[in-house]
């Protein structure tokens, strides 16, 4: 069966956060994994210089494509020793590198000036761009008009937008959450959307809400590997009761911001094996994600 991870990153020393913030993830992570692994083996988990140990990953795990998501930080924080263009930049050397395997979106702040002219000129330059990624829980509101730039360029080139779509401890306003997007979705009815995680924990009633309420709207499951299988099907068998089908989730890993607790094998197999229909399940595992992202 094929696999799509609709939802992942590629992480490296230089890239996404300042110096300083590294530590705080190396040292934090090292943490929340319990003492499974020290602050070394965190380092190479999280860091991977070039691609490598993604592809490694995708193999052992038997995934066929993987769609990765840089995201800008260095609004909220100091900009990190390669800095958001440069960093969207590798992302899209790497999907050149391994064509058909990786894809990549472009991440940018909607604060930044000129987003949507460096939006635009990273779509023509780089010519393998699949999306846009934001990350509202920097600090902004993904209906503050300050985004609509952005989400005219993906209109234009009929590209999806992917955005945070669970809680966070970025900022003290959860601007991950369902009732943020309205006012943005009301503007740009045929904007494809990706509301990523499904709401996870806190949002996941609302998220079923938007996708039941916005034609336009698809979500995944990354993230959801920390639920026990009889709840993620308690929680498919809500969306399919409220929308009809479970055509719009994808299967996603959110790599390596998982690794320390689920690896990609063992969350792939449960998908693969999980109490669903096969052509349901081959929906959820890779046609959705095939359509929406256009790969």
């Amino acid at each position: 069966m094929t696999i799509i991870d609709a939802h992942a990153h590629w992480y490296r020393m230089d890239m996404i956060w300042p110096p300083e913030m590294w530590d705080f993830i190396i040292t934090s992570f090292a943490t929340l994994s319990g003492g499974k692994y020290n602050e070394e083996e965190i380092k190479d988990i999280y860091c991977d210089a070039d691609g490598s140990r993604l592809i490694r990953t995708m193999e052992e795990a038997g995934i066929d494509k993987t769609v990765i998501l840089p995201v800008d930080f260095g609004v909220l924080y100091d900009e990190p020793v390669i800095d958001f263009w440069e960093m969207n930049k590798r992302y899209s050397e790497l999907a050149k590198k391994y064509p058909g395997r990786i894809f990549t979106y472009f991440g940018i702040d909607p604060r930044r000036e000129n987003a949507a002219y460096t939006f635009e000129r990273a779509i023509s330059e780089f010519g393998n761009i699949k999306g846009l990624k934001i990350y509202p829980p920097t600090g902004f509101s993904p209906s503050e008009e300050i985004c609509d730039p952005l989400y005219e360029v993906c209109e234009k080139y009929d590209l999806p937008v992917l955005s945070h779509g669970c809680e966070s401890a970025y900022n003290e306003i959860q601007y991950g959450a369902p009732e943020f997007l309205r006012d943005m979705l009301k503007r740009h009815p045929k904007l494809r959307f990706v509301y990523a995680h499904l709401g996870w924990n806190e949002f996941f009633t609302e998220s079923v809400d938007l996708l039941k309420d916005y034609e336009n709207v698809y979500g995944d499951i990354s993230g959801w590997q920390s639920f026990s299988d009889e709840q993620i099907l308690e929680q498919l068998a809500v969306i399919e009761q409220n929308i009809g089908s479970l055509d719009k989730v994808m299967f996603g890993t959110d790599a390596p911001n998982f690794d320390v607790w689920t690896q990609a094998k063992p969350w792939v197999d449960r998908m693969k094996a999980i109490a669903l229909p096969d052509d349901v399940k081959r929906k959820i595992l890779w046609k959705t994600a095939e359509k929406v992202h256009g790969i």
